[in-house]
């Protein structure tokens, strides 16, 4: 692992010599990839649903995937809780919700 840090370090210098002009394409491109599995999202469950939407236009709104994350790790949570379905949401999901519940809730009293 050490070794993959150092050389990490060593391309890390390179990846600046890219202009954002020369990435912009490529974003579009990944963009359309994760686009095309849209279609297989069941969107007739909420919990799956709702999550998913979150995901997809939170990023867009506010620059940050870490919003994007976030909204659809705590929506998932509190849909599969309102449904009584708390069995099927695994405990690291409630953790992770959590974090992300505090985070929101730090940035708006900050």
């Amino acid at each position: 692992m050490g070794i993959l840090l150092l050389l990490s370090l060593f391309f890390s210098s390179w990846a600046g010599v890219i202009p954002t002009e020369a990435t912009a394409p490529i974003l579009v491109v990944v963009g359309y990839f994760m686009m095309r599995t849209v279609k297989d999202i069941n969107f007739t469950d909420p919990a799956i649903g709702i999550p998913a939407l979150l995901t997809i236009i939170v990023q867009p709104f506010t620059f940050s995937i870490t919003n994007e994350v976030g909204a659809g790790f705590i929506a998932y949570t509190v849909i599969r809780l309102l449904q009584g379905k708390f069995r099927e949401v695994h405990p690291l999901m409630f953790v992770v919700s959590a974090v992300f519940a505090w985070y929101f809730v730090r940035g708006l009293l900050a």
